[in-house]
């Protein structure tokens, strides 16, 4: 993930966090408990976001994501792929932009999206030249050799 996106998601998670600590000062019972807990929670995702990344080694793909770490053996991925992430498909930003990120296909038929790297364009023609698309290639390349 582009480091200046991880830092601007981190302080976002921190500021709804401040927000949220904030509700807290002013509420009353078991409100205050409520927000300080939510407060605590997202400031924790929020230092989270400062770690998310991939880690191809020879054993497989190691995946840090928000909410913990995974490593997925060579054996278990089918293959990776440049795929269209269909999350924010009801943005109506959508229409002015595509958002392009590395899928991973594992063979137990589960598709895996590597969120960590994710890629903008305004052109679909401009798709093979993202770094997601970098990613996708480098990573199916890792794959076939580790087999």
């Amino acid at each position: 993930m582009n480091p200046s996106r991880r830092i601007l998601l981190c302080l976002g998670f921190l500021l709804l966090a401040a927000f949220l600590g904030g509700g807290a000062a002013f509420a009353a019972g078991g409100a205050r408990v409520v927000f300080a807990v939510l407060a605590a929670l997202v400031a924790a995702l929020g230092l989270r976001t400062l770690f998310l990344r991939l880690v191809a080694t020879r054993s497989g793909l190691r995946v840090h994501g928000l909410l913990g770490n995974r490593t997925y053996a060579w054996s278990e991925l089918q293959r990776i792929e440049l795929g269209r992430d269909p999350v924010n498909s009801m943005n109506p930003l959508q229409a002015f932009h595509r958002q392009w990120i590395p899928v991973a296909h594992l063979t137990s038929g589960r598709t895996l999206t590597l969120s960590q790297i994710t890629s903008y364009t305004i052109r679909q023609s401009a798709r093979d030249t993202t770094l997601a698309a970098r990613v996708a290639a480098e990573l199916e390349l890792a794959r076939a050799a580790a087999r």
